[in-house]
């Protein structure tokens, strides 16, 4: 199981929306758009074949870079880790329990921690996951910081 599940797709999408809001906010009106291309090829463009005989996309991706793919991806492999972890540690339980929980890490009550289950180590690997999946689909190395430092500290603690 992982988090490329349907169950998880409006999750996504949420934290997503949330995070394009405070930094790509010009790119909110094409957000659906965005989302949609993301989920059908979620591969950063550096690694996306171009096709050698379409003479009009030369260039194009050099000029235009999306944030929302690289928010969304980001959040993907913050989801997965934490799902991931999640299964590990409850085994036993049903995936709607352990989606449920895993939601209650993601939203926590305002004001409160979220009670992430994780170490220092593992926060680390997950911000370096999250920074290197952003800076693949081409965004500045600062804004990919800024993103996956919000995208953890909304983790970890609801403002």
């Amino acid at each position: 199981m992982s988090v490329d599940n349907r169950e998880f797709k409006e999750d996504v999408v949420e934290v997503t929306k949330g995070l394009v809001q405070e930094f790509a906010v010009n790119e909110i009106v094409f957000f659906d758009e965005l989302m949609e291309d993301y989920f059908e090829n979620p591969v950063p463009p550096s690694e996306t074949p171009r096709d050698k005989d379409d003479i009009l996309s030369f260039g194009i991706q050099e000029i235009v870079i999306s944030v929302t793919p690289a928010i969304a991806a980001a959040v993907q492999v913050v989801f997965k880790a934490l799902f991931d972890d999640a299964v590990s540690a409850f085994k036993k339980e049903g995936t709607a329990k352990i989606r449920e929980r895993v939601k209650d890490w993601l939203n926590p009550e305002k004001g409160k921690a979220s009670g992430l289950p994780l170490t220092k180590e593992q926060v680390k690997e997950l911000y370096d996951e999250a920074y290197n999946q952003a800076v693949k689909f081409g965004v500045d190395p600062m804004l990919s910081k800024q993103i996956v430092d919000t995208l953890l500290v909304n983790l970890t603690y609801k403002t």
